[in-house]
């Protein structure tokens, strides 16, 4: 992979895990970081659910090394002029360790 390459602008978004006042536990996400990435679209697919239709997509981003990303962060970045949130499904390292894949899908937007 070429530094040309590396063409959006991602932010890591990490997870917060919070107590409410009740108790309920709920996560939240802050950006933790700014980085450089290949973001590609691998697949979509439609499902229906409980009578409505959801489509579901599934994205590949590389970067460079980063050990402190992980699975249950998501990514956030601008692609086709939309505001794009992915969970990260899976991180692999190259045996080189100069290179980070994130296998992710679209988040559900609330």
């Amino acid at each position: 992979m070429n530094a040309g390459d590396l063409r959006f602008r991602v932010t890591v978004l990490s997870a917060e895990a919070n107590k409410l006042p009740n108790g309920e536990r709920t996560t939240t996400y802050r950006p933790s970081v700014r980085l450089w990435a290949d973001v590609r679209p691998e697949s979509a697919k439609e499902e229906i659910e409980s009578a409505r239709a959801a489509t579901a997509a599934m994205w590949t981003v590389y970067f460079r090394f980063r050990p402190s990303v992980v699975s249950t962060d998501r990514l956030a970045f601008h692609f086709a002029g939309q505001s794009v949130t992915l969970d990260i499904i899976g991180i692999t390292h190259d045996s080189k360790r100069t290179w980070t894949r994130a296998v992710c899908r679209e988040a559900e937007q609330l």
